[in-house]
């Protein structure tokens, strides 16, 4: 678990290289993963600001959405709520 400061903290540590290390590593290993983002920031648009940041991951590194896209299951922030792969 992470603590960050604010959004813009989170999404440097989501593009971090590291973070896209541990991803290229680690999600070959799984099956079946659930991405979960806890908060206490009152911000209303919090989750939706989060959302953004992994969709813009995946959208930036398609190598990260094809990751993805090979796990039996994916469940988290930024996932499409149709239940369709990440875009």
């Amino acid at each position: 678990m992470y603590a960050l400061k604010d959004i813009d903290a989170y999404r440097t540590y989501m593009y971090d290289p590291l973070h896209r290390q541990i991803d290229a590593i680690g999600l070959p290993l799984v099956a079946n993963m659930i991405s979960m983002d806890l908060t206490d920031d009152p911000d209303p648009e919090i989750g939706d600001k989060i959302a953004q940041v992994h969709g813009d991951r995946f959208t930036d590194h398609p190598e990260l959405l094809d990751l993805v896209e090979n796990l039996d299951s994916y469940e988290g922030s930024g996932v499409p709520e149709d239940g369709s792969k990440p875009a």
